[in-house]
């Protein structure tokens, strides 16, 4: 829109991102063109927002022809998400009888806040604008972060549902830890606070148990949700947890493994990070799997194995 002495004129055309700026490109045979003196190409200065309804915002900047805090609202739908980039879909009056849809995109990373709820932060000059994803999320069947929202379509009118899925892995930073990594070398990747725990007894396949809550007090979510695997041995007291994303997908969660004795002589095993810190966790494994996998159990350092034998404990699996 153009105001002019109280009167405001509609403007066709349409709008482009380019390295995060906002450009409008007015429909050329516009009559408001040579009327107003306008540019062929109009950039916007200002900061990227995303509001309740999942239409982008840019809240501008005072320059010579914007007032500060103005908000440029487009309408459309999220079209897609990357490790490094979000495609927003937007329908513009690109002339008197036809409408464009355009793609637009946003380059930034993905990150958690302190209420684990999902952030996109766009680089945009010195700074990075947040766009908060308020609602929910979840977890599939395929171990992936799925986003869900309700949207109006602007033809029908009628609220339809969207997804945004995530493609990326777990990892157990410590304790009260977890971390979904969408793209580690570009630090696109969520760190949530929460819960987990893996039940005593374990075979060869087994799961972890989490528990993150979402949001606010007043509307929190809290998700719980299994991670489902196989464990497999690496090398002397290194064990894995090996997930499946789907197709074939798989990615491992690395545990360090110190062993130890119970008071029913049977042989447990404390869990370490990767920095070799206690995670707290004592796992009980089957006789199956111990059996199948003696020869990496008896390659135990000397002093452990004196402590296994003088508790009474002969490895005959």
């Amino acid at each position: 829109m153009i105001e002019d002495k109280e009167k405001r004129y509609p403007l066709e055309g349409e709008f482009k991102i380019e390295k995060n700026e906002l450009w409008f490109f007015p429909y050329p045979r516009s009559p408001f063109i040579r009327k107003f003196g306008l540019p062929r190409r109009m950039h916007f200065s200002g900061n990227w927002r995303l509001n309740p309804e999942h239409n982008l915002l840019l809240v501008l900047r005072k320059t010579d022809y914007q007032y500060a805090g103005d908000v440029l609202e487009i309408k459309g739908k999220i079209f897609a998400v990357e490790p490094e980039e979000l495609f927003f879909q937007a329908r513009f009056k690109s002339g008197p009888e036809g409408e464009s849809i355009v793609l637009l995109r946003l380059g930034g990373r993905w990150q958690a806040d302190k209420f684990n709820r999902l952030n996109f932060l766009v680089t945009h000059k010195k700074e990075e604008d947040i766009l908060l994803f308020s609602l929910g999320w979840r977890v599939t069947e395929n171990h992936q972060i799925v986003y869900t929202y309700t949207k109006k379509d602007l033809i029908s009118g009628r609220r339809e549902r969207e997804y945004l899925e995530f493609k990326g892995f777990w990892e157990i930073v410590d304790k009260h830890h977890l971390r979904y990594v969408v793209d580690f070398e570009k630090n696109s990747l969520f760190q949530f606070k929460g819960f987990w725990e893996i039940p005593e007894k374990q075979g060869k396949k087994g799961e972890i148990k989490c528990r993150i809550g979402v949001g606010l007090k007043k509307g929190k979510q809290e998700n719980i949700f299994l991670l489902s695997g196989e464990w497999k041995v690496k090398r002397k007291n290194i064990l894995s947890f090996s997930i499946d994303y789907g197709k074939g997908d798989l990615w491992e969660i690395v545990f360090r493994a110190e062993a130890k004795l119970d008071k029913d002589k049977g042989l447990v095993f404390l869990l370490r990070d990767r920095k070799n810190a206690p995670l707290g966790v004592e796992i009980k494994f089957e006789k199956k799997f111990l059996s199948a996998n003696r020869k990496f159990f008896l390659q135990l350092s000397a002093s452990e194995k004196e402590k296994l034998l003088a508790g009474g404990m002969v490895f005959r699996w």
